[in-house]
This record gives structure tokens, C-alpha cells and sequence, in this order.
């Protein structure tokens, strides 16, 4: 089980601790192949990212289905969902309300 936000270190003891007693509901379940440590190196935007990608192939999404739009591509979020996918052969295809992010993100799309 991995406790992510919930202003754990912050707002609640425990941020370092190697073990801390919390509430069931602030825990969620790791993503099968996904180690603590990467969940902890990605931190709370890298897993969220994770857990939507992870869910979305859990409900059939693959590369070869056609392109992927990420909304909010700018944000921390959006923009390691973008990178992930473009990494994993996905044709992704960025939304954002800024335009002058687009150069940035068309350079993300294009690393594979």
C-alpha cells in the first residue's frame, strides 16, 4: 500500500518516517509492476499519471487504437502522462490553453 498527499510530512507526522499509522482511506494500492521507489521518484503528479495510463490499458487502450489526447499537457500531470505515453509508442496528441507551450510540447511528443 503507498499513502500519497493527504499533507502527509506536512499538515500530519510521518512525511520521512520509514513506518506511520494513518487512516485505510488515505492508502491506496500500488499498480502491479510498479516498485515503492518508482512511485516515490515519480511523486504524487508521476503517479497519478501512472495510475490513469495503467487504468486506461487495463480498459483496452494500446498504441495501435489511434492517437491519445493528454488535457492539461502543460501541468504536472499532463506532462509526465505525455511523456510516458510518447515513450511507450503511444501517438500522443497534447491539449493545453497555452500557446506558447506548443513547441515544448510537440518536442515531448516527438521523444519516443
Amino acid at each position: 500500500m503507498l499513502g500519497v498527499g493527504f499533507d502527509l510530512g506536512v499538515a500530519h507526522h510521518g512525511g520521512y518516517a520509514e513506518y506511520a499509522r494513518v487512516p485505510a482511506d488515505w492508502l491506496v494500492k500500488l499498480p502491479q509492476g510498479m516498485t515503492l521507489w518508482d512511485a516515490m521518484a515519480f511523486g504524487t503528479a508521476g503517479f497519478t499519471a501512472g495510475i490513469a495510463i495503467a487504468r486506461m490499458e487495463h480498459n483496452g487502450l494500446k498504441p495501435a487504437n489511434g492517437p491519445v489526447i493528454v488535457n492539461g499537457a502543460t501541468g504536472g500531470v499532463g506532462s509526465i502522462a505525455l511523456a510516458a505515453l510518447a515513450k511507450s509508442g503511444y501517438h500522443v496528441v497534447a491539449l493545453t490553453g497555452k500557446p506558447g507551450e506548443a513547441d515544448w510540447l510537440k518536442r515531448w511528443a516527438r521523444r519516443k
